[in-house]
This record gives C-alpha cells, sequence and structure tokens, in this order.
C-alpha cells in the first residue's frame, strides 16, 4: 500500500485506513490507551514494531526545553503514538478561531453580501392581469357546512373555545453575565488573571467582650496609645471587658472599618507572582 506525508508533521497515513482515527501511526485499534500504562511502549505500526512511549521530562527540563525552544508552545503532546508532533501556523490560526467562539476556517466572513435572485428583477406589469371572478368573493358551501358544524358544537358544549392565554410577567436580571455574548481578548485575559482578594483577618482575644487580664491596658498604656499617631498603632482600638454579651454597646467604627477596607481592595494592587520549582 502507498503511503502520504501529513505537511508540517512527520506521520505517515496509509491510503486504506479511516480518516476518522486519531493517529494512523499507532494500529492497536480503537481500544482504551491506558491498557499501555504498565508497559514501555504505546503500541505497534504497520510493520509490527514497538512504538516506545517517550520518556516523561521533569520540571527542570521542560523549563529548558521552554527556554531553548522557540516553539515549545506550539508543541503538543499526542498519548496515542506517544510523541511530540508541533502545529503550523495554520493550525494555530484554527485553534485561536475556536478558542473565540469563531469559525475555524481562516478568513471566512459569515455575513457575505446576499444575492436574491428571484427579488432583484423588478417586473412592470404582473404575470396574470386576470381579474378575480365573482365566485371568489362568495362564501362556498363547503366552508358554510363546517362553519355550521362549529357553531353546532359549541353550543352543544362539545367544543369549548380555547381561552386567551395569560402572558407572564417576565422579570430580567440586569447584572447576570449574559455567555451568549463574544468576550474579547482582554477580557477573556482578565478573566484568567482574576483572583480572589485576601480575606479579612479573623478577630483575636483583644476583640473579645470579655479578654484576658494581659490584652486590658492601664493608665500609661491608654495614655501612650492616645499619643502615638493612628496609622503606627499596634490596635485600632480599646480592648474593654463586660460583664455579658447584652452589656456591649454598638460598635461605634463599623462604618469607618468597612470604608478602610474598600479602599485597601480599590488602592492596594495585587499581583501574581511566578515561581519556577
Amino acid at each position: 500500500m502507498n503511503s502520504t506525508e501529513l505537511k508540517g508533521t512527520s506521520k505517515k497515513v496509509d491510503d486504506y485506513d479511516s480518516s476518522d482515527e486519531e493517529d494512523l501511526r499507532n494500529t492497536i485499534g480503537n481500544i482504551p490507551i491506558s491498557w499501555y500504562d504498565d508497559f514501555s511502549h504505546v503500541g505497534y505500526d504497520k510493520d509490527g514494531n514497538q512504538i516506545e512511549s517517550v520518556k516523561k521530562k521533569d520540571d527542570m527540563e521542560e523549563f529548558l526545553d521552554r527556554m531553548d525552544d522557540p516553539n515549545y508552545w506550539r508543541r503538543v503532546y499526542d498519548r496515542q503514538s506517544g510523541g511530540f508532533f508541533t502545529l503550523n501556523d495554520e493550525e494555530v490560526k484554527k485553534l485561536n478561531a475556536l478558542d473565540a467562539s469563531k469559525y475555524p476556517l481562516v478568513g471566512y466572513n459569515p455575513y457575505q453580501p446576499f444575492l436574491d435572485i428571484f427579488s432583484s428583477q423588478t417586473e412592470v406589469h404582473p404575470i396574470s392581469n386576470r381579474p378575480d371572478s365573482k365566485r371568489s368573493f362568495i362564501p362556498s358551501l363547503d366552508e358554510k357546512r363546517l362553519v355550521g358544524k362549529m357553531v353546532h358544537a359549541i353550543k352543544m358544549g362539545w367544543v369549548r373555545p380555547s381561552r386567551p392565554k395569560q402572558i407572564e410577567k417576565r422579570v430580567y436580571d440586569l447584572w447576570a453575565n449574559n455567555s451568549c455574548s463574544e468576550k474579547t481578548k482582554s477580557e477573556l485575559a482578565r478573566i484568567r488573571m482574576h483572583f480572589p482578594a485576601p480575606k479579612v483577618s479573623l478577630p483575636g482575644h483583644a476583640e473579645s467582650y470579655n479578654p484576658p487580664a494581659e490584652y486590658l491596658c492601664d493608665e500609661e498604656e491608654l495614655k501612650k496609645w492616645e499619643e502615638t499617631d493612628p496609622e503606627d498603632r499596634r490596635l485600632d482600638f480599646i480592648p474593654k471587658k463586660y460583664d455579658c454579651l447584652r452589656k456591649v454597646p454598638a460598635y461605634d467604627r463599623f462604618y469607618n472599618d468597612r470604608y478602610q477596607r474598600c479602599l485597601d481592595l480599590y488602592l492596594a494592587p495585587r499581583q501574581r507572582k511566578m515561581k519556577v520549582f
């Protein structure tokens, strides 16, 4: 049998093979590739020779390959054949188009101008200018009999006229995410790079309504706390002790704390650090 080379790859395609196979180099058929996990090969080629599986590289070797090979991002691992193959420019464009929810055919325009063949030619006179007959304006006897049967069935209660459907009031969520709309590259990048802000630290023993004695301030510590600038204070409040929880008054700095939290989220930038292990 004759075999041909695939352009841009090192695969060979046989003329008698089916086009729905994932990799034509491997002749194991449509079986799970996990059956070969315990073997040193992943199948057999058309000559009966074993196809050796590629040895898995560690993180350091992967990092060196990424730095040395400019086409590293084009490499795709094929588990069926146990090797890597490099995507060409056309395949990369198709994958980018599919990732952006567009047509995989590069340069395809779905909004091409439509040529209306029949309505584009306007005629001056109609095809048939014959006047309508008088009989066409009079209801036929068959229609009269049919209407009479329907009226009799309604009077006897056999047929009930359909009631008008009640139109339910639909409420639209203005703030819901429209998943059908096509997102731009900047929006997709913003979604991928999003990571949540750090949570507010949990309250400690000093914020308890009945804190231990070592957390209470004496007169000297209270005077030092008042003389210290608000930015340099270790605590933003003075710990107080109450007999029971129902005697605790309302927190007068609640709105100020929420405002400072909003300022931290708005003004403090967050950056993702890339680490190599």
